[in-house]
Formats: C-alpha cells, structure tokens, sequence
C-alpha cells in the first residue's frame, strides 16, 4: 500500500469540498447580503430564509459533524444542521447579530 501524505489528504478534502458546494450553487438563498445554504434539520433564526428547507447532510460532510459531536458536544446540544455562509463582494456582509438561542447556547449570548 502507498503512503498518502496529511498535505496529500487535505488537498483533496479541499478539492472534494469545492466540488460539493459548486455542485450546490443553485440552492444558495439571498439572504441579508449574503448567500446562505443549509443541510440537515431545520434551523430557525430571525431573518432565515434558507432554513425552510430540510436537506440531508452530504455523506463528505458526516465524518466533520461526527468528529464534531464526538470530540466537543460532550455538555452541548449535538450538532445537526451545517450552514455555509457565501460572500459575493465587498457588498456581502454577515449583520451584527447574536447567537442567542437555547438549542445553540446553553449559556449567555455571543454577539459575532
């Protein structure tokens, strides 16, 4: 068997993840100034267009949520839905907001 490199592994996670959401142009939602796409269950936040839609989590995706729910969710709610935010210019921006509900924080709001 040959021996594949981390850098090797990356670059083609990297390449894999570019083709996946190239793939999913189309199903990018206009979203205050900026493009949003969501897998998995239906999450809810003031001004959410995109999360009326429930998609099931791509299978190159699985492994990261996995690895996620296994190594940091061990007090927290496990992760169940992914949002890929996509910036299209200068003119797209994330709005100042809060990372304030109880099904991502259990503990005080974040502001971002």
């Amino acid at each position: 068997s040959q021996l594949v490199s981390r850098a090797e592994v990356r670059e083609s996670t990297e390449s894999s993840l570019i083709e996946l959401l190239e793939s999913q142009l189309s199903n990018f939602k206009a979203e205050n100034g900026r493009s949003v796409l969501v897998f998995g269950e239906k999450y809810h936040y003031p001004g959410a267009k995109s999360s009326n839609q429930v998609s099931t989590i791509p299978p190159l995706l699985v492994p990261i949520v996995n690895k996620i729910n296994t190594e940091l969710c061990s007090t927290s709610p496990l992760v169940n839905s992914i949002l890929i935010n996509r910036y299209d210019g200068s003119h797209s921006f994330l709005p100042q907001h809060s990372d304030n509900e109880l099904l991502i924080h259990l503990s005080p709001a974040s502001t971002h």
